[in-house]
Protein backbone atom coordinates (compact mmCIF):
# COMPACT_ATOMS: atom_id res chain seq x y z
CA UNK A 1 0.00 0.00 0.00
CA UNK A 2 1.57 3.22 -1.16
CA UNK A 3 0.36 6.80 -0.94
CA UNK A 4 2.44 8.61 -3.56
CA UNK A 5 2.13 8.36 -7.33
CA UNK A 6 5.88 7.80 -7.94
CA UNK A 7 5.93 4.95 -5.42
CA UNK A 8 2.81 3.46 -7.00
CA UNK A 9 4.40 3.61 -10.45
CA UNK A 10 7.51 1.91 -9.09
CA UNK A 11 5.42 -0.90 -7.55
CA UNK A 12 3.57 -1.37 -10.85
CA UNK A 13 6.84 -1.44 -12.81
CA UNK A 14 8.40 -4.04 -10.50
CA UNK A 15 5.21 -6.10 -10.66
CA UNK A 16 5.21 -5.95 -14.46
CA UNK A 17 8.75 -7.33 -14.58
CA UNK A 18 8.01 -10.29 -12.32
CA UNK A 19 4.49 -10.98 -13.54
CA UNK A 20 5.55 -12.81 -16.68
CA UNK A 21 8.37 -14.88 -15.19
CA UNK A 22 6.07 -17.88 -14.78
CA UNK A 23 4.97 -17.91 -18.41
CA UNK A 24 7.97 -19.72 -19.91
CA UNK A 25 7.97 -22.60 -17.41
CA UNK A 26 4.19 -22.85 -17.67
CA UNK A 27 4.56 -24.09 -21.23
CA UNK A 28 8.02 -25.70 -21.08
CA UNK A 29 7.78 -27.94 -18.01
CA UNK A 30 4.82 -30.06 -19.24
CA UNK A 31 6.64 -30.74 -22.53
CA UNK A 32 9.84 -31.59 -20.66
CA UNK A 33 8.22 -33.88 -18.08
CA UNK A 34 5.24 -35.38 -19.94
CA UNK A 35 6.47 -35.36 -23.52
CA UNK A 36 4.94 -33.74 -26.56
CA UNK A 37 1.96 -36.10 -26.87
CA UNK A 38 0.38 -35.31 -23.48
CA UNK A 39 1.76 -31.84 -22.81
CA UNK A 40 -1.07 -30.14 -24.71
CA UNK A 41 -3.70 -31.51 -22.33
CA UNK A 42 -1.65 -30.45 -19.30
CA UNK A 43 -1.11 -26.96 -20.71
CA UNK A 44 -4.82 -26.71 -21.50
CA UNK A 45 -5.77 -27.58 -17.92
CA UNK A 46 -3.19 -25.12 -16.59
CA UNK A 47 -4.69 -22.40 -18.76
CA UNK A 48 -8.23 -23.35 -17.69
CA UNK A 49 -7.41 -23.09 -14.00
CA UNK A 50 -5.38 -19.90 -14.43
CA UNK A 51 -8.27 -18.16 -16.17
CA UNK A 52 -10.83 -19.53 -13.72
CA UNK A 53 -8.67 -18.27 -10.86
CA UNK A 54 -8.39 -14.85 -12.46
CA UNK A 55 -12.15 -14.60 -12.83
CA UNK A 56 -12.95 -15.85 -9.33
CA UNK A 57 -10.27 -13.69 -7.71
CA UNK A 58 -11.72 -10.51 -9.21
CA UNK A 59 -15.24 -11.48 -8.13
CA UNK A 60 -14.09 -12.52 -4.64
CA UNK A 61 -12.14 -9.29 -4.20
CA UNK A 62 -15.34 -7.35 -4.88
CA UNK A 63 -17.34 -9.45 -2.43
CA UNK A 64 -14.71 -9.01 0.28
CA UNK A 65 -14.65 -5.25 -0.38
CA UNK A 66 -18.44 -5.08 -0.07
CA UNK A 67 -18.44 -7.04 3.20
CA UNK A 68 -15.37 -5.43 4.83
CA UNK A 69 -15.81 -1.92 3.47
CA UNK A 70 -12.31 -1.70 1.96
CA UNK A 71 -9.98 -3.62 -0.31
CA UNK A 72 -7.39 -4.21 2.47
CA UNK A 73 -8.56 -7.69 3.49
CA UNK A 74 -8.87 -8.75 -0.13
CA UNK A 75 -5.31 -7.65 -0.89
CA UNK A 76 -4.06 -9.40 2.26
CA UNK A 77 -5.79 -12.57 1.05
CA UNK A 78 -4.25 -12.25 -2.41
CA UNK A 79 -0.84 -11.71 -0.79
CA UNK A 80 -1.29 -14.87 1.28
CA UNK A 81 -2.18 -16.80 -1.87
CA UNK A 82 0.96 -15.46 -3.56
CA UNK A 83 3.11 -16.66 -0.66
CA UNK A 84 1.40 -20.06 -0.88
CA UNK A 85 2.11 -20.09 -4.62
CA UNK A 86 5.81 -19.44 -4.05
CA UNK A 87 5.94 -22.27 -1.49
CA UNK A 88 4.19 -24.62 -3.93
CA UNK A 89 6.65 -23.59 -6.65
CA UNK A 90 9.51 -24.94 -4.57
CA UNK A 91 7.59 -28.16 -3.99
CA UNK A 92 6.84 -28.51 -7.70
CA UNK A 93 10.49 -27.86 -8.57
CA UNK A 94 11.49 -30.79 -6.36
CA UNK A 95 8.82 -32.98 -7.96
CA UNK A 96 10.06 -31.98 -11.43
CA UNK A 97 13.64 -32.85 -10.53
CA UNK A 98 12.56 -36.30 -9.32
CA UNK A 99 10.42 -36.90 -12.42
CA UNK A 100 13.24 -35.95 -14.77
CA UNK A 101 15.68 -38.16 -12.86
CA UNK A 102 13.27 -41.09 -13.16
CA UNK A 103 12.92 -40.51 -16.92
CA UNK A 104 16.71 -40.42 -17.36
CA UNK A 105 17.18 -43.64 -15.37
CA UNK A 106 14.50 -45.66 -17.14
CA UNK A 107 15.65 -47.76 -20.09
CA UNK A 108 14.56 -46.53 -23.51
CA UNK A 109 11.78 -48.36 -25.20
Amino acid sequence: MVDSIPALLLVIAVNAVFLQLYFGPLFFVPVEVLGQRTAGIAIGFSNLFANTGGLLTAYTLGVVKDKAGSFSWGFIGISALCVLGVALSFLLARMRTRALAAVRQSPPG
